[in-house]
């Protein structure tokens, strides 16, 4: 079966923002009249039994087209009134009206709440949700890339860390500051006495301080002072090469 398409700039196509509007304006005016109408019953209603409380109380009316019209409108209400009041055995509630009327007050608004829920049905457009998805909300999707940043950061500071601790230049490096420490420390001492020590028993040395520890770089520092040490590492074996190579001296062993 084929499918009716209708173009969009046609006036008579159902989802044309015009028609919407249209369409709802008339659901609004007809909701208003028929709210004007159920408020004029009310009113009419409630002169009538106000009438009527009136020529049960003996009270009368001066006006006798009036006095008929409202004796001819009640002629329920009065019968329900008598039938629930002393007839059926129970007090005479003055406010009896009012009560009914605040009743019949709010019957009517559940009941226009429920008839707009169910007039809603099917949309002839799309809602406010669907016109700005969440993929088009800017504060979202800035807040998720400042997350992803940050998390990249992290991560390759993670990474970092990590590669500069299990470097073995690193762990080299280390040890080498352990051991020229340490033999400064070898040389620095001053020479003995023999003949104090002949005299004089010499006391042990005291043990030798423990070698300080390297400072800990950022691992940006700490990847620069290693490019740096492999570049001078680099040009100490070309000059060495270069001198080899003029026979100037002889080769010896760079630390």
């Amino acid at each position: 079966m084929g499918k009716l398409n209708i173009a969009h700039h046609k006036s008579y196509h159902p989802y044309r923002r015009d028609n919407i509007e249209r369409v709802r304006k008339d659901e609004e005016e007809a909701a208003r009249q028929e709210a004007e109408k159920e408020d004029k019953m009310a009113v009419a209603d409630a002169e009538a039994r106000l009438g009527l409380l009136r020529e049960r109380a003996g009270l009368g009316t001066t006006d006798d087209k009036g006095k008929g019209k409202a004796v001819e409108g009640g002629t329920n209400t009065l019968t329900s009134a008598i039938g629930t009041g002393m007839g059926a055995g129970k007090h005479i509630n003055l406010f009896e009206d009012l009560e009914q009327q605040e009743f019949m007050i709010a019957a009517r608004a559940s009941k226009k709440t429920t008839q707009s829920e169910v007039e809603k049905g099917v949309a002839l457009a799309p809602s406010a949700k669907d016109l700005n998805p969440w993929y088009t909300d800017k504060r979202a999707s800035k807040q998720t890339e400042e997350e992803n940043d940050n998390n990249q950061d992290e991560k390759r500071m993670r990474d970092m860390a990590f590669k500069t601790i299990n470097d073995p230049l690193t762990a080299i490096t280390r040890r080498l500051a352990t051991h020229s420490s340490s033999s400064n420390d070898t040389r620095a001492a001053p020479p003995n006495n023999r003949s104090k020590n002949k005299r004089f028993p010499r006391n042990p040395d005291p043990p030798p301080p423990p070698p300080p520890q390297p400072k800990q770089l950022d691992p940006a520092s700490e990847r620069l002072k290693r490019e740096s040490s492999e570049r001078e590492r680099a040009l100490a074996l070309i000059r060495k090469k270069k001198r080899e190579m003029a026979g100037g001296e002889t080769p010896s062993t760079v630390h």
